[in-house]
């Protein structure tokens, strides 16, 4: 086990997000854990949007000492609800032990295609 987890965080907050629409089989959104611990990590999605209530329920694992990068366009709360295609909303991601967090979007829906990534704030 890595002694030294500097910089891992169990909140991140991703003010900026939008899945584009993944029907090209190429834009999608993800998020990226790394978990260099002993133990798994469960992790808990809320999605802020401009008009509407928050949208929560949403989880996932990211085992121990394992990553797991997880495609957004495949997230599913308990009452069937999905996160949004076309849509600007916000998300927090939220995990009961310390780990590593990235975000990527890629958008690939005009031929000026799009990348970012960056970690949470």
């Amino acid at each position: 086990m890595i002694q030294d987890s500097h910089g891992a965080k169990e909140r991140w907050f991703y003010p900026d997000t939008f899945m584009p629409d993944t029907s090209d089989g190429v834009s999608h959104e993800a998020i990226c854990f790394l978990n260099p611990s002993d133990r798994d990590a469960h992790i808990a999605f809320t999605a802020y949007y401009e008009d509407k209530e928050p949208a929560g329920g949403f989880e996932a694992v990211c085992r121990a000492r394992r990553t797991n990068h997880i495609r957004l366009d495949t997230l599913v709360n308990p009452e069937g609800v999905k996160l949004p295609v076309n849509t600007p909303y916000a998300l927090i991601a939220e995990s009961d032990i310390p780990v590593f967090c990235e975000y990527t979007r890629v958008d690939a829906s005009v031929p000026a295609r799009a990348m970012i990534t960056v970690t949470g704030l």
